[in-house]
């Protein structure tokens, strides 16, 4: 009981659990102590590193599913933007051209005002003269 090397060698358990052979000659004074752990401890480095590798791999799963819908997200955010923007240039435009369209229509109305005086004039003129002939 005093030597764990005994203790474990007696429980038949301990030793399946802890029967990795020692790689480093450091150990090798240390006799079934440094093999039980040595084998327990590289047991439990491989556990860490796996429990690790799955952590990770799981963070990476959800880092990239927040990725994929920020750049989802993104994507309807910047279209949505270029149609608002081309909204915005359509919408000037057309008032642009409502008012181009005004002035235009302001002045073929002025144009034909003065003409249909002109003519009326014209017209006036012509009576009298018509009326002195006679």
């Amino acid at each position: 009981s005093d030597n764990p090397g005994q203790s474990m060698r007696q429980n038949p358990r301990c030793l399946r659990r802890f029967s990795a052979p020692v790689s480093s000659t450091a150990y090798s004074g240390l006799g079934d102590v440094a093999d039980a752990a040595s084998g327990s401890s590289s047991r439990a480095v491989r556990r860490m590193v796996e429990t690790t590798r799955d952590l990770l791999s799981g963070l990476e799963g959800a880092l990239r599913l927040k990725v994929a819908f920020l750049a989802r997200y993104f994507s309807r955010w910047h279209c949505s933007m270029l149609l608002l923007r081309a909204d915005v240039r359509c919408q000037e435009e057309h008032d642009r051209r409502r008012e181009e369209l005004a002035l235009q229509l302001h002045r073929q109305q002025e144009e034909h005002e003065r003409r249909r005086e002109e003519l009326t004039l014209q017209l006036l003129h012509q009576r009298e003269e018509h009326d002195r002939r006679r």
